[in-house]
């Protein structure tokens, strides 16, 4: 951290240890947030939000987002997913798309909420209901420099949460689509829409959770045909980043 946003950070901690500060709420809450976030200075960070909602302070989205980044970045990923949790609990996220109901969309968010509402749709929600298999929306679609953009930032750090910080890993595919006219058909590959297919996943949760915890759609038979067709739309998997590794 440099001179002066240490400086800064400091006599904005001091003056929250003062009993003037104790009522904290709104712009205060969130820039005192945003000073724990650029020291990872989780412990108080959570100390803060608690104090905040034990006085009846409302906590802002950018308050959360302050907050879960200085338990992420201070590796503590379990304290940032709990404050996470609060966060949605209270409405200020919310990561699944609302039209396709099975896609969870983080491309809005911040790398580190992105990655906590990944970790927590996967290990605190999935599992009620199977149906399909499971989108996650890290870029929004765009050209390639948009592309070469937002792919390090984001889309890298969901691909490396899914394959090397779960265990056991999630094998990944990236969403294809194919269009025809009456000169052919072709495919295009979105490299910002990550698809763990229902197969992977189904075998993902028996190794996570209990059987209890997790329940199987079965389409009805006229729907089969459909499905069948669905799955057989070839893709492309990203090796080297997404298979696990023996």
């Amino acid at each position: 951290v440099d001179p002066e946003t240490h400086g800064r950070v400091s006599h904005t901690n001091r003056a929250l240890r003062s009993e003037q500060q104790l009522n904290i709420s709104g712009p205060p809450l969130t820039a005192a947030l945003r000073s724990c976030a650029e020291t990872h200075e989780w412990k108080r960070a959570v100390s803060l939000l608690h104090l905040a909602r034990a006085e009846g302070a409302s906590c802002t989205r950018a308050a959360y987002t302050h907050a879960i980044r200085a338990a992420e970045q201070g590796g503590r990923p379990i304290e940032a997913m709990q404050m996470y949790a609060t966060a949605l609990q209270e409405g200020a996220f919310n990561h699944w798309r609302d039209a396709d109901p099975f896609t969870i969309d983080v491309h809005h968010f911040n790398v580190e909420v992105a990655v906590c509402a990944v970790r927590f749709a996967l290990q605190h929600e999935i599992g009620n209901y199977i149906q399909d298999d499971l989108k996650i929306v890290a870029r929004r679609s765009g050209g390639l420099r948009e592309a070469q953009r937002a792919k390090p930032l984001l889309l890298e750090r969901i691909e490396r949460l899914l394959s090397h910080e779960f265990d056991p890993p999630l094998a990944f595919d990236h969403e294809c689509e194919t269009t025809c006219d009456e000169e052919g058909c072709e495919q295009r590959f979105d490299q910002g829409c990550l698809v763990i297919q229902l197969q992977e996943l189904f075998r993902w949760l028996t190794s996570t959770k209990p059987f209890e915890a997790y329940v199987v759609a079965i389409p009805p038979p006229e729907s089969l045909p459909a499905i069948a067709a669905r799955r057989s739309r070839p893709s492309r998997r990203t090796i080297g980043q997404n298979r696990p590794r023996k």
